[in-house]
């Protein structure tokens, strides 16, 4: 409903006129631009008609004419007699162009999706305004979008959408192994801003935008270590993006936002760490088509700012089940084991005697019925030891589980030197 009220008294707001748009329905986006006011509505997410409402006369709003397509918007910018709205369309953010020249009858020019049709993706613009950037004068619309398909895994960037009188045109992405939170255009150049990066952009050929300049600004740090003089920091992987590693970053310890050293680890996420004796051992994680698997690296902290990987190796037996809560043991200089919670669940059924004769429900030992199956969960503990006699070659020796699968809990381990 549209309810337009009066204010001559703030503390008693009057109603002057209402008028009913979509009974039933969810209402999405709205967007006033002089007298009109554009609504977008939709039923179960699934069609969405976009309304224009003339509010000339308060007392008496009259809806002027609706146009309906699939999905839904949530953003509307008016550009005097077009629209440019975002929002979701089956499942995939997408961008539309609008006629309202006659508010009486309004159409659709033109769409695009972002992502991937066999995939999946998202934007953040299609529920954050400030992430959808139009510009007329450039005839440019600029959008964050990420997503996943089966040929490329995760990736991030920023798309650019030519924008015309008549049309919308999908042109390419930005990519630079970041996630980008906004997009602006400054002089010739475009200019995208992520948590962590702010990269320049040459999009002189839209469909192959180039990047130009590419500045940390900021980094997300997962463990932090102490050696001397030095801060040793791990950073951790923008997974978004798809692009971006995890690295080791050395900084002096009284200035840690200045890097004097850094290497790149593996691709994958630090789940644990443990520096011992010069040399720093991290356990990344990573999800492929094939499941969980876990990469073992070693990085020389002995010539400290300066550091490198030694060595890593990959292993999808580390651990038999979705782990977390890793943590480092040593029980001597030769042998580093990471102990995991690992997480399982499983369903359960069978009979259950029911007897409500009684006026509530107990256990009887002659009527059975079947069911309901339920989720419960179980937690067991999961050890992988790490053979590092040679820091440049290290091994997996062992691993095992203690506790059954059905285990409800299991206690943290503790280590003890063993020679």
């Amino acid at each position: 409903m549209v309810a337009n009220y009066t204010l001559v008294d703030a503390t008693q707001p009057a109603l002057l006129g209402s008028l009913e748009v979509a009974p039933g329905e969810n209402l999405f986006a709205t967007r006033f631009d002089g007298n009109l006011l554009y609504v977008v509505t939709a039923e179960r997410q699934v069609v969405d008609p976009l309304a224009i409402i003339d509010l000339s006369d308060p007392a008496n709003p009259k809806a002027l004419g609706k146009v309906t397509i699939p999905g839904f918007s949530t953003f509307i910018q008016p550009l005097g007699d077009r629209l440019v709205t975002t929002g979701l369309s089956a499942g995939r953010p997408t961008v539309a162009l609008y006629d309202v020249s006659d508010p009486a009858n309004p159409a659709q020019l033109s769409t695009v999706s972002l992502g991937t049709a066999d995939g999946w993706s998202w934007s953040e613009a299609t529920w954050d305004e400030k992430a959808f950037n139009v510009l007329p004068k450039q005839h440019l619309i600029l959008l964050p979008v990420s997503g996943y398909d089966g040929d490329s895994g995760y990736s991030s960037g920023v798309q650019i959408v030519d924008l015309f009188k008549n049309k919308l045109a999908k042109r390419g992405v930005i990519k630079g192994g970041f996630y980008p939170r906004r997009a602006a255009v400054k002089e010739d150049r475009i200019l995208s801003l992520s948590a962590t990066k702010l990269v320049t952009v040459n999009a002189a050929d839209r469909d192959h935008p180039v990047v130009t300049s590419d500045l940390d600004i900021s980094w997300s740090v997962e463990r932090v270590f102490l050696s001397g003089k030095y801060l040793v920091q791990l950073s951790s992987s923008d997974w978004y993006s798809g692009d971006s590693a995890p690295q080791v970053l050395v900084s002096p310890a009284e200035s840690p936002d200045s890097v004097l050293g850094s290497a790149d680890l593996p691709q994958g996420y630090v789940v644990a760490a443990s520096a011992h004796a010069d040399v720093l051992y991290v356990l990344l994680s990573n999800w492929t088509d094939d499941g969980q698997k876990f990469t073992f690296a070693s990085v020389d902290l002995s010539h400290l700012p300066a550091v490198k990987v030694l060595a890593q190796i990959t292993s999808a037996n580390a651990f038999d089940s979705y782990t977390y809560n890793v943590k480092p043991l040593w029980v001597n200089d030769r042998t580093l084991i990471f102990s995991s919670e690992g997480f399982r669940s499983w369903y359960y059924g069978g009979p259950i005697a029911l007897d409500n004769t009684a006026g509530k429900s107990v256990v009887t030992a002659n009527a059975l019925i079947v069911g309901p199956w339920r989720w419960c969960y179980a937690r067991s503990r999961e050890l992988a030891a790490f053979d590092v006699t040679l820091p440049e070659q290290p091994k997996l020796a062992s691993s095992i589980t203690v506790g059954d699968k059905r285990a409800w809990d299991m206690g943290e381990p503790l280590a003890a030197n063993i020679h």
